[in-house]
């Protein structure tokens, strides 16, 4: 039968788990950019393993601006193909 481990033990286990999660975090990139022709906006945030390049995780998600509602409404811009311009972004 096992020992449990001796509280020492459970607290470093502790800080090196906090440790790769605020790792992980501190790699996440984020940006927003806008579509050129109906202003619809994109956020993307993607999480990175630390000294690679590889996502772990991403998330993209597309929000309606007054712009881009009423060029929809008045019928002024049709489906397309988005042409998405960086607004903001780092990490």
């Amino acid at each position: 039968m096992h020992e449990p481990l001796p509280l020492w033990k459970k607290l470093n286990l502790l800080a090196i788990l906090v440790a790769l999660v605020c790792s992980l975090w501190e790699r996440s990139h984020s940006y927003r950019s806008s579509c050129s022709s109906c202003g619809l906006t994109q956020r993307i945030r993607k999480w990175r393993l630390p000294f690679t390049g590889s996502t772990v995780w991403q998330s993209d998600r597309r929000e309606e601006t007054a712009v881009s509602l009423a060029l929809r409404e008045s019928g002024a811009v049709g489906p397309h193909e988005h042409r998405w311009v960086l607004a903001w972004g780092g990490g």
